[in-house]
């Protein structure tokens, strides 16, 4: 089996000098072998578009562009050190709370995190949330602190004292945060990429789909820590596909919302190993450009952009690792939500109180769901397969050998919207 990985070389857009090379895609011919495909992934991984990004990259360290690899590529083999530290020894555990306590001590602005601590100091500091930032910032304390208090004015401005020191649930969403929720433009795929991280995927950038820009933002709070649930899910960090397909929209882009969700995303307890955006209109360029100048450098050199029709896009993706034939969109680039609302509900059940009517709960979720079921006639695998995805292996390399093998059902064939066998990824049934 071939192992085709991002390395420092100038085979793979560094060369020895730390220059990164410009891409040459429009040169890759789209094969489905192996060898192929883990090409076009390098390609992808090492030489991005933007400037700033080639910049940055430049100037990193080489440990930590390797880093940037392992956590696009999924191969975590390539940044040794980082998996010791993800093994979360007891002793290094202690002291990275021990620096975290300091380094929140030393930020001198910080109303809406004193605030909580008088609410619910047990709340505030307790393991399991101090850790979720520590994850999120692969234990640089000085980085988790700054994010910790930046969290805590974010969750004051959205959902208000009276929520700073508890779980968000939906019974904290008003009917047009739920409608915004259910509208299916954010959702959490339920299957993860070759390297068992979870995956988000924004439609058309979530431009439309809420009546107020809180919504979205809110809804974005919820699923982003439904992600992230479990402590597994914060070390391997997640993916974020914006699927931008099918035209730009007649009343442009919302700028504000742009600004303030990479706001929040510098506040959530979250790692974005990457950020793929496919479009095919040259006006989201402009768009997805101006967004990459909006989040950190930790993010920006995690972006790719992947422009060019669907099945060029679907063909990247599928090179990267990301399970496209999950994605829920139709042939026409149409928006589809019924596994994202069976998720919702089926996660509302699971937390909803003894006291209620379930019934009733459902009847009332179900009248935000809209009309939004899949054509009859439809290929896209993400309903076609539902719940027929079921095993995957673990990772060890990257970005396309991991989990993509070419393995096949043993009982009957099963094809993608690309007409290719599927490849196996992890579901994730019964752990929403």
């Amino acid at each position: 089996m071939p192992v085709i990985v991002p390395i420092a070389n100038a085979d793979n857009g560094i060369n020895s000098g730390g220059d990164i090379i410009r891409p040459t895609m429009q040169s890759v011919q789209w094969k489905t072998d192996r060898q192929s495909l883990c090409r076009i992934g390098c390609e992808i991984l090492t030489r991005p578009q933007q400037e700033r990004t080639i910049r940055e990259l430049r100037e990193l360290p080489q440990d930590e562009r390797q880093v940037v690899w392992a956590d696009m590529s999924g191969n975590s083999k390539m940044a040794p050190h980082v998996n010791a530290l993800r093994e979360e020894q007891p002793d290094f555990v202690l002291q990275c709370l021990d620096q975290l306590e300091d380094e929140i001590n030393k930020i001198a602005k910080k109303h809406a995190y004193e605030e909580a601590l008088k609410m619910d100091e047990q709340f505030v500091e307790s393991e399991e949330l101090q850790m979720m930032f520590l994850r999120a910032e692969l234990y640089n304390a000085e980085l988790a602190a700054k994010r910790i208090v930046s969290y805590f004015e974010e969750k004051l401005e959205y959902f208000g004292r009276e929520r700073l020191v508890k779980r968000i649930t939906l019974d904290d969403f008003d009917d047009d945060d739920t409608a915004a929720l259910f509208s299916g433009n954010m959702q959490l795929l339920p299957n993860t990429d070759h390297a068992g991280r979870r995956v988000i995927f924004f439609y058309k950038a979530f431009i439309e789909g809420y009546k107020h820009r809180e919504n979205m933002l809110r809804t974005t709070w919820y699923l982003f820590h439904l992600a992230v649930e479990d402590p597994m899910s914060q070390k391997r960090g997640v993916i974020v596909v914006v699927y931008n397909l099918g035209g730009f929209p007649k009343h442009g882009n919302d700028w504000e919302k742009s600004r303030r969700l990479a706001q929040m995303l510098r506040s959530l307890p979250i790692r974005i190993d990457a950020f793929f955006v496919c479009f095919d209109d040259a006006m989201w360029s402009t768009v997805v450009e101006g967004f990459s100048f909006m989040v950190t450098r930790f993010l920006r050199v995690r972006f790719r952009p992947l422009s060019g029709s669907r099945q060029e896009c679907y063909y990247k993706l599928m090179a990267l690792g990301v399970p496209y034939f999950a994605l829920p969109v139709t042939a026409t680039n149409s928006m589809v939500s019924e596994t994202h609302i069976k998720m919702l509900i089926e996660h509302r059940r699971k937390t909803h109180h003894e006291n209620k009517q379930w019934d009733d709960e459902v009847s009332r979720l179900l009248r935000f769901s809209g009309k939004r079921s899949r054509d009859d006639d439809d290929v896209v695998a993400s309903a076609q397969h539902d719940g027929m995805m079921t095993g995957g292996n673990d990772v060890s390399f990257g970005p396309y050998d991991a989990g993509f093998d070419t393995r096949q059902r043993e009982q009957e064939q099963e094809v993608d919207p690309l007409h290719i066998p599927l490849r196996s990824t992890r579901r994730m049934d019964g752990r929403w």
